[in-house]
């Protein structure tokens, strides 16, 4: 009788003991769980519910719900929509709340799940807000290559606008070529953003540089990076970069500068031994220099002392320009200091060949400039030293002897000039 009677009892017992459970999670979660009717009035208000809108449950019961949460509600609407809404409701003392509103059909009419995104939401706002205001410019992309979310300072650094958001990243930068530092062009599977999509690969404070769409190169400090950096392939891709072009031109002049001679603007001392070195250090694989001539300017000391050093410097950039003129593109014509100069020709030449080219060239220095005034030819010793594919000499032993056959030729112009 007894057993029959605890038997009896046991799914009346699991049955509170489930509701009580029920009741516990609708009184302990931080979602407001709002019961009503089919025409709109509250049944039952959690603590949640209390708390996110600022009224209690006695003076929530009864009332209309939509009076309560300082907005129209329409639970059959949202049901049919899908059970989800994302809406504005407001809190007894008029501050707005962001809330996701779910939906669902009781017996007795609605139960309306409310969660407030309103910290969440400010918090993002908060964060657009930093972004938008930063001179970095930051892209995010999805983790399909498209583009989330682009600030106002990478619009005006890739010269592009809001426009693209959703648009394909690959699709539209793809089409413009992009350097590394030394500026090589970069092949499109090996870009920096798609290998960090695609296999979780980040790239710190990189310099690249791009033709933007107006065809003007830009250079960037850049980083790309996955939010995620656990699930490459599946995380979005922040990349971030500041605009370096104006750095970049002051380095690149800094650099020209020291590596050229201020007057000529031609290669100087340092740039044509590292030349020499690199043309003797390739081999047949690299440059094949074959000659090199030592120029030396036979009347610029005769100007300067008769017509002043500025008129000395009209003649070093007549000659540098008339030595320019006849060089070949692959050929290197540099200025080693005063009035000596230097021609590298880099690439296989005879000597019949070679000796028509210095024709030329004491032909065109050979040619009146104006110069203080008046009009000046420039005459000119050439030394000649041949570089041998199989050459033992360094680059400061070549440039040693060019500058010895160019004093024997000097000497041999003098002898003819004092038998002529």
């Amino acid at each position: 009788m007894v057993l029959a009677q605890h038997r009896r009892l046991t799914p009346e017992l699991t049955e509170e003991a489930a509701l009580r459970y029920q009741a516990a999670l609708v009184n302990h979660v931080s979602d407001a769980i709002i019961g009503i009717t089919a025409t709109g009035n509250i049944t039952s208000w959690n603590p949640a519910a209390e708390s996110i809108y600022g009224r209690s449950f006695d003076e929530a019961r009864g009332h209309p719900v939509s009076e309560l949460v300082g907005a129209a509600v329409d639970p059959a609407a949202i049901v049919a929509s899908g059970g989800i809404a994302h809406t504005t409701h407001r809190s007894a003392d008029g501050a707005p709340l962001k809330v996701r509103l779910s939906a669902a059909v009781m017996p007795d009419g609605y139960v309306l799940v409310c969660c407030d995104l309103t910290t969440q939401y400010r918090a993002e706002q908060h964060f657009q807000t930093v972004v938008d205001s930063m001179a970095e410019g930051v892209i995010v992309l999805d983790k399909d290559g498209r583009i989330k979310s682009i600030n106002p300072a990478a619009v005006q650094i890739m010269g592009v606008g809001v426009e693209y958001v959703g648009s394909d990243f690959f699709t539209i930068t793809d089409q413009l070529p992009f350097y590394d530092a030394d500026g090589v062009n970069i092949p499109t599977d090996r870009r920096p953003a798609r290998a960090a999509l695609r296999d979780g690969v980040s790239s710190i404070n990189q310099i690249y540089g791009f033709d933007r769409m107006s065809t003007e190169r830009v250079w960037l400090m850049s980083s790309c990076r996955l939010l995620n950096p656990d699930l490459p392939g599946r995380s979005d891709l922040l990349i971030s970069f500041v605009d370096v072009t104006a750095e970049r031109a002051d380095a690149d002049k800094i650099l020209f500068y020291a590596t050229h001679d201020a007057l000529t603007r031609l290669p100087n001392r340092v740039s044509v031994l590292r030349r020499l070195r690199k043309a003797l250090a390739s081999g047949d694989g690299g440059e094949p220099l074959r000659w090199v001539l030592f120029i030396d300017l036979d009347n610029l000391k005769l100007v300067n002392d008769t017509m002043g050093h500025t008129a000395g410097d009209q003649l070093l950039c007549a000659a540098a320009e008339s030595l320019r003129s006849v060089a070949d593109s692959d050929e290197v014509v540099g200025r080693l200091g005063g009035d000596e100069f230097v021609v590298l020709v880099c690439h296989d030449l005879s000597r019949s060949e070679l000796d028509d080219k210095i024709a030329r060239m004491r032909a065109e220095l050979a040619t009146p400039v104006g110069v203080g005034g008046t009009h000046v030819s420039i005459n000119a010793s050439i030394g000649v030293v041949e570089v041998h594919r199989d050459e033992q000499r360094t680059a400061d032993e070549i440039l040693r002897d060019a500058d010895l056959a160019m004093y024997e030729a000097k000497r041999a112009r003098r002898a003819v000039n004092r038998n002529g």
